[in-house]
C-alpha cells in the first residue's frame, strides 16, 4: 500500500508543475500519469537515450507525446522519425524490436531514459549492434 501512495504522491507533485523525487535519491518507474512532467506542448518531441540492461547505449531517438504513451502501453519503443514525420515502432520492417523493461526523465523533464532488451541483430540500421560504433576521440 505504501508504494501506491508513493506513486500517487509523485504524480500529484507533478500534477502542480514540478517532479521530484520525495525520498532519497532513488529512480522511480515513469508511470503514464508522470507523463504530464514533461510539457509537450513547449517540447513536442523529447530526446531517448536507449540503453540495455547491461548498459551499454544503443541509440538515441526523439518520442513525441503519442510515441511515449504508444511505449508505455505496447512496451515496445516507439519513436517519431523527424526525417520521415511519422512514428515509427523499433524494429517493426527489421525485427529488431525493443522490449522496454523501465522508462526514467531526467532532472529537467525534457529527456528520457529507456532501458531496453534488445531483440534481434542490434539497434542501429547501419547492421552494427549500436549507433555508437564510431570513435571520434579517446583519452
Amino acid at each position: 500500500m505504501q508504494t501506491d501512495l508513493k506513486y500517487v504522491m509523485i504524480s500529484l507533485v507533478c500534477l502542480f508543475g514540478e517532479c521530484m523525487s520525495l525520498e532519497e535519491p532513488k529512480f522511480n518507474p515513469v508511470r503514464t500519469e508522470d507523463a504530464r512532467c514533461i510539457d509537450w506542448s513547449k517540447t513536442p518531441l523529447v530526446p531517448a537515450v536507449v540503453q540495455e540492461q547491461s548498459g551499454a547505449v544503443l541509440m538515441l531517438a526523439y518520442v513525441s507525446e503519442e510515441a511515449f504513451n504508444l511505449t508505455i502501453s505496447k512496451g515496445y519503443a516507439h519513436y517519431f522519425s523527424r526525417s520521415r514525420n511519422k512514428l515509427w515502432l523499433k524494429g517493426e520492417t527489421s525485427g529488431n524490436l525493443q522490449r522496454v523493461i523501465e522508462v526514467r526523465v531526467d532532472c529537467d523533464n525534457d529527456a528520457l531514459l529507456y532501458i531496453v532488451s534488445q531483440e534481434g541483430s542490434g539497434a542501429c540500421h547501419t547492421g552494427e549492434y549500436t549507433c555508437f560504433y564510431r570513435k571520434v576521440w579517446e583519452a
